[in-house]
């Protein structure tokens, strides 16, 4: 079994203190430029993480901002459409109501027509019963009295 005597205290006191020594100066040497790589890393990604949180923040600010403005576009192409079907309505409203009163002077003009061919037809027929009449009266006058009429 292992003895704790002074000579074996002194060894175990002076290997420890030349672990630690070794630590310290193999830490700050060779170990230096590691750890220095470990904690830049260490802000670097704690760097990233908050700009990774501000990045996402504005990607939502601007997601919602876009959905603002494709709304707002949207309203805007609706009341442009609306406005474009009535004026669209008004148009035809217009157009119709000319249509309807071409129609009606070509009626009123047909109307006219007809009334004048009316009466031209009325006074010509008025002639040519003039005429038969005044015939007929000449043919009963010279008819000789012997013949009878059916």
């Amino acid at each position: 079994m292992l003895e704790l005597n002074a000579v074996n205290l002194i060894h175990v006191f002076a290997g420890s203190a030349f672990f630690l020594m070794m630590w310290a100066v193999l830490g700050r040497v060779l170990m230096k430029p590691f750890f220095d790589t470990v904690y830049e890393r260490e802000a670097k990604t704690a760097g990233a993480d908050e700009s990774t949180q501000e990045k996402r923040e504005e990607g939502r600010r601007l997601d919602d901002q876009l959905r603002h403005q494709i709304q707002d576009a949207r309203l805007e192409g609706l009341r442009i459409r609306d406005s474009r079907v009535q004026q669209a309505k008004n148009e035809a409203q217009s157009l119709r109501e000319a249509a309807m009163n071409r129609a009606a002077q070509e009626n009123a003009r047909t109307k006219d027509e007809l009334a004048q061919v009316r009466a031209k037809t009325v006074s010509e027929l008025e002639l040519e019963v003039e005429k038969l009449a005044t015939l007929l009266v000449s043919q009963v006058l010279e008819k000789p009295a012997g013949r009878v009429l059916h």
